[in-house]
């Protein structure tokens, strides 16, 4: 680690308290807009303090998971795919099937959640995936 690396890493760990509570305003602000949407939404499980360092949202298909990501750079919202399972990547390569992290990794979208995202900004982004299904019917 650089010591940049190391000074940013220590000025967040001084509010890091400050920066998990506004993440859990950014996912629950999140989950009640979404709870309507035939997205499926990762949750924590058993007695775990999830980060959310991302938010990702699972489509029912690759096909729809490109469809929405494309309807939503069309409207200015930059989303990212879920990450690759590491099976797949070259240095890590392995050719047994592992069928939930590939359909993960095909299915996953990654929505902007970054502590300081506005409610107003999450209602935009939520009222676009809410057109996008709503559009398909």
């Amino acid at each position: 680690m650089t010591n940049i690396c190391a000074a940013i890493g220590f000025a967040q760990l001084e509010r890091i308290s400050d920066i998990v509570t506004e993440k859990d305003r950014v996912i629950s602000e999140y989950k009640k807009a979404l709870r309507n949407v035939p997205v499926k939404i990762h949750q924590e499980i058993g007695n775990v303090k999830h980060s959310y360092w991302t938010f990702t949202i699972l489509a029912a298909s690759e096909k729809e998971k490109n469809e929405l990501r494309a309807y939503l750079a069309e409207n200015g919202i930059e989303t990212r795919p879920a990450f690759h399972p590491v099976h797949t990547m070259p240095m890590y390569i392995d050719k047994k099937p592992y069928p939930v992290a590939e359909d993960l990794g095909k299915r996953g979208i990654n929505l902007p959640s970054y502590p300081d995202l506005s409610n107003d900004d999450i209602r935009f982004i939520t009222s676009k995936i809410s057109a996008y299904y709503n559009d398909r019917k």
